[in-house]
């Protein structure tokens, strides 16, 4: 039995070293896209076209990404953040449990509401955290007079 939780516990950390490679390496890959498409068309001595429209092409699709990026973390870090606050305070957590109930009636919907529905809740609640504390921190720095 030890040595199955010992090697369950090896097996984990192999894993979470790898998990935590592959998004640190994404994240580097991604950061430098735009880096990789100016050295495409830079250091193209033979002025290959293809070269040349790769290179314009991850120029023009980097900053695009960032912005996708940057919107899709935002509802990530409110669904998040409102899963938390969703399951510290009773009343929420069980409007989120309840909501399941709300379309078994019609077969078509049950399933969808179930699985949609408590993350809506989530990302509600969530933007609505974020939108409080952007308000007191945006106070906050009115009256200590700090940008």
């Amino acid at each position: 039995m030890a040595q199955s939780l010992t090697m369950q516990a090896v097996s984990l950390s192999i894993v979470a070293v790898l998990v935590t490679a592959g998004v640190y390496g994404l994240v580097a890959i991604i950061v430098k896209l735009d880096d990789a498409g100016l050295w495409l068309i830079n250091n193209n001595p033979s002025k290959s076209v293809f070269k040349q429209k790769l290179g314009l092409g991850l120029l023009s699709f980097a900053p695009w990404l960032m912005k996708a990026l940057a919107v899709v973390g935002t509802i990530a870090m409110f669904l998040v953040g409102g899963g938390i606050i969703s399951h510290a305070i009773p009343w929420l957590e069980h409007l989120s449990a309840a909501q399941a109930d709300t379309f078994n009636h019609i077969p078509s919907l049950d399933l969808f509401w179930e699985s949609i529905g408590a993350s809506m809740i989530h990302l509600f609640s969530g933007a609505v955290l974020g939108a409080v504390c952007f308000g007191l921190h945006h106070v906050y720095t009115k009256i200590k007079g700090t940008a």
